[in-house]
C-alpha cells in the first residue's frame, strides 16, 4: 500500500488543461445557480409558458437583451444553463481523451448526466407549473456544484503529483468522520428547510433554529482543521468553511430583516426593494456553495483514511505504473 501511495501521475499540459476546464465549469455551473436563485427571488419560474423555446423563439434567437423583468432573467437562467452544459460537455470530452484515471473520468460523466437531468427538470418546472419540481430543480443543483468542485480537486495538481488526501493523510478519527458526517447532513436539511422556506413559505423557525445549530456545529469542525497539525489542506478547508459559515449567518440575519422588518429596531421590510432581492439570493447562493464545500470535505477525509483504503482503490486512484502510452489505465 505504501508503494501505491508514492506513486504520482504525470503532470503534464493536458492535465493542467483539464484542471482548468473544471475550474471552468465550477464557475459557469455558479452563474445558473446565481440567475435561478434571482429567479426564485423574482418569482419569474413562469414567465415563459413554454420550454425549451421561450415564446416560440429558440434559445439562441430569443431577442434577451430587448427584454426586461421576468422575462430577462429566466431567459438568462436558461442561457446561463446552457452555457454550463456546453462547458461540461467538452470537459467530458477531455476527461475521455486525457484522464487516465478510471473514477475521475466516471465522476465527469456522471456529472455530465446530472448536468443533462437538471435541465429536464427544469423544463419539466415549466411545462407542469409546479412549484414542487422547482423546488427539486433547486435542491438538484447541489448535486451539480458538489461534482464540479471534487473534480477540480481531483485534476488540480496537488491531488495529482501530491497526492491530495490519500497520501497526505490525517489520521482522521472515527469521532472527526462523524462530525464531519453530521455536518454535511446538517447543511443539506438546512438548504431543503430553505427551499421550502422559499417556494412555499413553511419552516421559517426551523430553518433559524436547525440555521444556529449548523452554525455551532460547523464552527467546531472548522475549529478542529483549523487546529490540525497535519496536512495543510485540512487547515485550508477549515478556513473556507469558517468563512462561509459566517458569511451564510449574516445573510441569513440580513434576508430576515429584508423580509420581516425588525420592528424593535424600527426596521421595515420593504417589497420590492433591492436588499428583498439581493440577500435572499446571496444567501441562497453561499448555502450551495457550503453544502458542496463540506461533501466535499468528507470526501478527502474518508481520502484521507489510508486504513480506509483498499489496495484496488488505490491503483483506481492513481493507476498502474505501467500505463499504457496513452497514460490510461487499462
Amino acid at each position: 500500500m505504501s508503494a501505491m501511495l508514492c506513486v504520482q501521475l504525470r503532470y503534464d499540459r493536458r492535465a493542467a488543461w483539464l484542471h482548468r476546464l473544471c475550474v471552468l465549469a465550477t464557475v459557469t455551473a455558479l452563474l445558473p445557480i446565481a440567475v435561478g436563485a434571482l429567479v426564485t427571488t423574482e418569482k419569474a419560474g413562469m414567465a415563459f409558458a413554454d420550454w425549451p423555446t421561450s415564446d416560440g423563439y429558440s434559445l439562441w434567437s430569443y431577442p434577451w437583451l430587448r427584454s426586461a423583468g421576468d422575462k430577462f432573467v429566466e431567459h438568462g437562467h436558461r442561457i446561463a444553463g446552457a452555457l454550463a452544459g456546453c462547458v461540461v460537455l467538452a470537459l467530458a470530452l477531455a476527461a475521455w481523451s486525457w484522464e487516465r484515471r478510471r473514477w475521475v473520468r466516471l465522476s465527469v460523466y456522471g456529472l455530465l448526466g446530472a448536468v443533462v437531468v437538471q435541465g429536464v427538470i427544469g423544463g419539466l418546472r415549466v411545462r407542469l407549473n409546479a412549484q414542487a419540481v422547482a423546488m427539486l430543480h433547486a435542491l438538484f443543483a447541489n448535486v451539480v456544484l458538489t461534482g464540479c468542485l471534487l473534480v477540480s480537486l481531483a485534476t488540480s495538481r496537488w491531488w495529482c503529483v501530491e497526492g491530495g488526501p490519500v497520501r497526505q493523510g490525517v489520521g482522521c478519527t472515527i469521532s472527526q468522520m462523524v462530525a464531519a458526517v453530521a455536518l454535511a447532513v446538517g447543511v443539506a436539511v438546512q438548504y431543503g428547510l430553505g427551499s421550502v422556506l422559499r417556494h412555499f413559505g413553511g419552516f421559517l423557525h426551523e430553518h433559524v433554529v436547525l440555521g444556529l445549530g449548523v452554525f455551532a456545529l460547523g464552527q467546531g469542525v472548522a475549529w478542529k482543521c483549523l487546529r490540525s497539525g497535519g496536512a495543510a489542506w485540512v487547515r485550508r478547508f477549515g478556513f473556507v468553511l469558517a468563512l462561509l459559515l459566517g458569511v451564510q449567518v449574516v445573510l441569513g440575519g440580513a434576508t430576515y430583516v429584508s423580509r420581516f422588518g425588525l420592528p424593535a429596531l424600527g426596521w421595515v421590510a420593504v417589497i420590492g426593494s433591492v436588499s428583498s432581492r439581493l440577500f435572499p439570493t446571496l444567501h441562497t447562493c453561499v448555502g450551495i456553495v457550503l453544502v458542496a464545500t463540506v461533501v466535499n470535505l468528507v470526501i478527502c477525509l474518508w481520502a484521507s483514511s489510508r486504513e480506509g483504503m483498499s489496495w484496488g482503490t488505490l491503483r483506481d486512484t492513481y493507476g498502474d505504473v505501467g500505463a499504457t502510452a496513452s497514460g490510461r489505465v487499462p
